[in-house]
């Protein structure tokens, strides 16, 4: 999934580059281990941003502290009753915060790598790419939504960011220097940075049909007539 990811965080487009590493993973077997999470995206964000604030270590140079927490879950998340369509979660502008620089993201797969990207995008505090704040930087119509596009469709550029994003990236960490200072210390060791480069490149290790599994079940196959 961090590997997927890597290819969006560093990708030109997205200036100042922003290395993704990760320094801790945490697997929940049991329900009472965690936060509670449930089908009710508000909620459950709330829930794991004060699980995550209680779970991270205070000292900025520690092995085990991070600077934003994601959360992967298979719950079906809502944003209202009978509205879930929602595939993460995340406040604006909260990078470096503690108590809410944190994300919950629907796990579907392996394209929620995509929701990883959009979502630290909007805890860097960068809008969807149809809002008006965008209008100063590039066209609103969908042939120019990225990462930030408000729903992933077929047009959508998934694997670059607009001119927007790279714009309201900048005015951020310039606006806010004293807030994401977390940003800039590098992390003294690498425990996962080998194992991660040591694997095949994405679309290697699984196959299209193997990857329809993941979303929609065993007994999903890739469509035949699909254009290679």
């Amino acid at each position: 999934m961090v590997q997927k990811l890597h290819p969006c965080t560093l990708h030109y487009s997205f200036f100042p580059f922003s290395d993704v590493i990760v320094v801790r993973l945490v697997v929940l077997k049991h329900e009472r281990a965690g936060p509670d999470v449930s089908n009710r995206a508000q909620e459950t964000l709330q829930q794991f941003c004060q699980w995550q604030h209680m779970l991270n270590d205070r000292n900025d140079d520690a092995l085990n502290h991070h600077d934003v927490a994601i959360l992967l879950t298979r719950h079906d998340i809502c944003r209202a009753t009978n509205k879930c369509d929602t595939l993460g979660l995340a406040e604006l502008g909260t990078m470096c915060d503690g108590r809410k620089s944190c994300a919950i993201i629907e796990d579907n797969g392996l394209s929620a790598a995509f929701t990883i990207a959009h979502e630290l995008g909007h805890v860097f505090n960068i809008p969807h790419d149809d809002e008006r704040k965008c209008a100063e930087f590039m066209p609103l119509n969908k042939h120019s939504y990225h990462i930030m596009a408000p729903t992933l469709e077929y047009n959508t550029n998934p694997w670059s960011w607009s001119s927007c994003s790279s714009a309201m990236l900048l005015r951020f960490l310039d606006h806010q220097r004293a807030q994401t200072q977390c940003l800039f210390d590098k992390p003294t060791e690498r425990r996962y940075y080998e194992k991660m480069f040591e694997t095949p490149a994405p679309g290697a290790v699984y196959t299209v049909s193997q990857q329809c599994k993941f979303v929609f079940g065993a007994a999903a196959e890739i469509c035949p007539y699909m254009p290679t």
